[in-house]
């Protein structure tokens, strides 16, 4: 009797010692499941608005982000770009200009680029001037248009600072009889915003 006895208590201790560890490996599992649920949970990223500005005159649009930027014409030739939460009318982070000349031009066009982009200085404030220009460079935006890059130095009451970037796309086939270009750049009297400016010009197409 004594030996059945063991055999039946080594049994049930062999019985109970399975049932904990499987109660335990179990709940772990869960544990486990719990936490590789947790961790692929899908995050609602918010997506990007696209607003589209489109001049019916000049031919030209572009995309930008409609939840951050709102855009507004001042005339068909003035474009200005504001941040939805920061800027006003008088504090624009970026400008699109349309300048056209109909007389004939006797200068390469990217001379006549820089010789209107100086004048623009003069013209938004007597007291600007802009003669020097530096890191002159050529690209292709997102839509396959070569562009012209540049900055110039801003001399107002003696001191001077760097303003820019300046991008010039040519605009002239849209304007018959006309030499045109699109020039996107920082306000004068202020910084602006260098990542608005080149993400508008990589996105403006005809």
């Amino acid at each position: 009797m004594k030996t059945y006895t063991k055999i039946i208590i080594a049994i049930v201790i062999l019985a109970l010692l399975g049932g904990t560890w499987y109660w335990f490996t179990e709940k772990s599992d869960n544990r486990q499941n719990e936490v590789l649920t947790n961790e692929t949970e899908v995050v609602n990223v918010p997506t990007v608005t696209p607003g589209i500005y489109k001049s019916n005159l000049y031919l030209f649009s572009f995309a930008y982000d409609h939840n951050i930027l709102s855009v507004s014409e001042e005339t068909p030739e003035k474009i200005v770009i504001k941040n939805v939460a920061t800027s006003t009318n008088e504090n624009p982070i970026a400008v699109v200009e349309l300048i056209i000349e109909s007389r004939d031009v006797e200068v390469p066009f990217e001379q006549f680029v820089l010789d209107e982009s100086r004048l623009l200085c003069s013209k938004t404030d007597p007291e600007f001037s802009c003669k020097e220009i530096n890191d002159l460079s050529s690209f292709t935006n997102a839509s396959g248009i070569e562009a012209t890059k540049f900055y110039m130095m801003l001399e107002e009451g003696g001191s001077s600072r760097e303003k820019g970037p300046f991008i010039a796309i040519n605009n002239s086939p849209n304007t018959p009889g006309k030499i045109s270009f699109i020039l996107v750049h920082p306000p004068l009297q202020n910084a602006g915003s260098v990542k608005v400016i080149e993400s508008i010009a990589n996105a403006l197409k005809f």
